[in-house]
């Protein structure tokens, strides 16, 4: 399914507010960062200052904690994503109900 006719831009009433498209982007460019730090700060070189056996936080080992709050911090990344791409899914079913039966989107 294809997100076409959800760009930024000016609307009917000449507002100049982004439309999902454009979020849709910048939350799409920091999952990509997100998820390229999560991986090199799970891996060997990066973890290895917290491998360490001390200090517990919550009766764990601070290399569990730090392995466990980036599962949980990507869990909100890819919540984040989830929205992001459900509004511009409902923008673009919103564009494509209100166009005149045969009318072709406009180009971008």
């Amino acid at each position: 399914m294809t997100l076409r006719g959800v760009t930024p831009g000016r609307g009917e009433t000449g507002d100049t507010t982004p439309r999902p498209r454009s979020t849709l982007r910048g939350i799409r460019r920091f999952a990509i960062a997100f998820f390229v730090v999560y991986a090199l700060a799970v891996v060997y070189p990066a973890v290895v200052p917290f491998r360490g056996p001390r200090p517990f936080i919550f009766g764990m080992p601070f290399a569990m904690v730090w392995a466990a709050a980036w599962i949980v911090a990507a869990f909100f990344v890819l919540l984040a994503l989830d929205r992001a791409y459900s509004s511009a899914e409902r923008a673009h079913d919103a564009d494509v109900r209100d166009r005149p039966a045969g009318a072709l989107p406009e180009p971008e």
